[in-house]
């Protein structure tokens, strides 16, 4: 076996150089782990996890670059590889969008969110509240989002009111429980025009 000669193993050297500077690139600081994007996968390779920055946050298939605004966190996965919730954050006290943001949410089978707890803080307000929504299932001939309709609503609102509103399958709301900052209350049972037609504390 031939030696190596001089060339060779200064070669090698500027290699495991190289190669140290880009792991201290990646984690500067010991014992810490910097990606921007990192999965977890099953055996056969499909992806069930992953965690990212907002610059490889994956897109939804057929919905390329329409998460908005910007946003890094965790997406979950169905065994088959489908999205199937997850819980993003953001914001920004620079220029227009939320100052803070943080959404966490639960899909249907072969379809958008159906369940979600959602934070969002911007210069109108702040707006906190659990949703769950009725949903078509997305279509296989690629036609446009379906119809969504909100069944439950239990939050604050930018206004600082505390609400529950519960609606019928065509998301009207038809029973409506309010508290207002001062204290006030209210609760109005509603027709399918929105007009009430019962007021529960008279």
């Amino acid at each position: 076996m031939t030696a190596p000669d001089g060339a060779m193993i200064e070669q090698l050297r500027a290699q495991v150089v190289e190669l140290t500077q880009r792991l201290n690139e990646l984690s500067p600081t010991p014992g810490v782990l910097r990606a921007e994007h990192v999965e977890i996968a099953e055996p056969d390779g499909t992806r069930r996890l992953t965690l990212s920055a907002e610059a490889r946050l994956p897109d939804v298939p057929g919905m390329e670059g329409q998460r908005t605004p910007p946003a890094a966190g965790l997406l979950f996965f169905t065994r088959d590889g489908a999205e199937c919730g997850g819980l993003v954050f953001g914001g920004s006290q620079q220029g227009v969008g939320p100052r803070v943001f943080g959404h966490l949410s639960f899909d249907r089978a072969d379809g958008d969110q159906t369940l979600y707890l959602n934070h969002w803080d911007d210069a109108n307000g702040r707006v906190d509240g659990i949703a769950i929504v009725d949903r078509e299932r997305t279509l296989d001939n690629g036609a446009d989002s379906p119809p969504e309709a909100l069944r439950a609503w239990l939050g604050r609102g930018q206004n600082g009111s505390s609400t529950l509103q519960l609606c019928d399958d065509q998301g009207r709301p038809r029973l409506i429980l309010r508290v207002d900052q001062d204290g006030s209350a209210t609760a109005a049972r509603l027709d399918a025009s929105g007009a009430v037609v019962k007021d529960l504390l008279a």
